[in-house]
């Protein structure tokens, strides 16, 4: 009976690992890796039409859609539709922050979850592969606030949304990691103004009508570009470092995004 249980459990695993192969998070991460980033998921189903989450819940679960389809939504207005492999609450892997949008399921939908501490947890075992996930997220996040900084208007007070993305970033690094963790705290603040003078430079480009760098690379990929290059310069190659200096830039973009958010919002009031 017990043999008959580990293959099962075997079978489960290599669905998990291949499906998790398919992930572009994951893509890069060896067998090894994967079968051990596995290891921390667990499953939830949901027949068509349940609610998986609503707006306001506490954002502790990072969810990865397997099978089915699932609707994203505020009140009645649907934002957009999740298929196989994509994801949602990346912010909720970085900061402690409420869900901005409800979810449920169109078709019957298998997800695979993982909370933000199984993450670090991961991420910090293996750091070479947590390295690889950090930056892919830190990439997704640098498109969410170069879309709204490009779409932000001006403010009241004239001040351009760039010096307002500008001023929250710097706002981020007001937050020291602790006296143990004043290496991380330097690193993360020269990789700061570097990310501010690359959404600066990228600012004048777009105005005169380009976007990217000289060589046509799409902004995010320059920007991550350069934080990487400038990251191993300083750590040498010193991953689990990297890891922790990762997380840090991860937390400052996402409150930029969730401050942005809440200018949108502010703006739009005032608009009605």
């Amino acid at each position: 009976m017990a043999e008959k249980k580990n293959k099962k459990t075997t079978s489960k695993n290599k669905e998990y690992i291949e499906f998790l192969s398919k992930v572009n998070l994951f893509e890069n991460l060896s067998l090894f890796e994967k079968r051990n980033l596995a290891e921390y998921f667990y499953v939830r189903k949901y027949k068509a039409g349940e609610i998986v989450f609503k707006k306001g819940y506490p954002n502790v679960v990072f969810y990865i859609l397997k099978d089915g389809e699932l609707k994203v939504y505020i009140e009645n207005a649907e934002i957009r539709r999740i298929k196989p492999t994509e994801y949602i609450g990346e912010i909720g892997l970085f900061i402690d922050v409420e869900r901005t949008a409800s979810v449920s399921a169109v078709t019957d939908s298998v997800l695979l979850g993982i909370s933000k501490k199984d993450l670090e947890k991961f991420t910090l075992k293996f750091p070479r592969a947590g390295e690889d996930i950090l930056y892919k997220l830190l990439k997704i996040l640098s498109e969410n606030i170069f879309k709204m900084n490009k779409d932000l208007p001006e403010t009241d007070n004239k001040k351009s949304a760039n010096l307002l993305l500008q001023q929250i970033l710097h706002d981020g690094l007001q937050k020291p990691t602790g006296k143990k963790s004043k290496k991380i705290d330097n690193i993360t603040s020269i990789l700061n103004e570097e990310i501010i003078e690359k959404f600066v430079e990228n600012d004048r480009t777009s105005s005169s009508g380009n976007s990217g760098n000289k060589n046509g690379e799409p902004f995010q990929d320059d920007l991550l570009k350069k934080i990487r290059s400038s990251l191993e310069k300083r750590t040498k190659f010193n991953f689990r470092l990297n890891v922790k200096v990762l997380y840090k830039l991860g937390k400052i973009l996402s409150n930029s995004i969730i401050e942005m958010n809440k200018k949108f919002e502010k703006q739009e009031n005032e608009v009605l």
